[in-house]
């Protein structure tokens, strides 16, 4: 068991490494896990606990199952992606640009973010909800009804 715990780390951990590498080009950690049995782990970036961080972690490790396994899609919220500064960000978004299998994302308040974040969510929306009317089945589902 300890044989396959340790491959699965080496993938993993390699595997996180370079997409890392190619969103920060190289300049940031990255993160690891750990696996220390079938039932334990730890997940950690070294030198930066910070939130950003943790979701670009949990984001990359997710990526890396993508990629790694017969996982045929993963979706990021956009409560996660708003923690990411926007070097980062945009390189995760361009690193689900490249992939073959599906990438699902919400966002939201795209202002806020970099104009090349803006110009990669723009070419590649396929839905957009918006409230009074714009609803994902034509109404707010937590608007009051009035009798």
């Amino acid at each position: 068991m300890r044989a396959i715990l340790d491959d699965i780390e080496e993938r993993l951990n390699s595997r996180m490494s370079t997409i890392n590498d190619k969103i920060y080009n190289g300049t940031k950690t990255s993160p690891k896990i750990s696996l220390k049995s079938a039932k334990s782990y730890e997940f950690y970036t070294p030198q930066d606990r910070g939130t950003g961080s943790e979701y670009k972690g949990l984001i990359l490790f997710d990526i890396a199952m993508l990629q790694l396994t017969n996982l045929p899609i993963i979706g990021h919220d956009s409560f996660f992606l708003k923690q990411i500064q926007d070097e980062g960000l945009e390189g995760i978004l361009q690193c689900y640009l490249e992939q073959k299998k599906q990438v699902f994302i919400t966002f939201d308040k795209e202002k806020s973010y970099s104009k090349k974040c803006q110009e990669i969510l723009k070419q590649t929306e396929v839905l957009r909800l918006y409230p009074n009317g714009g609803e994902l089945f034509g109404s707010a589902w937590n608007n009051k009804i009035s009798e």
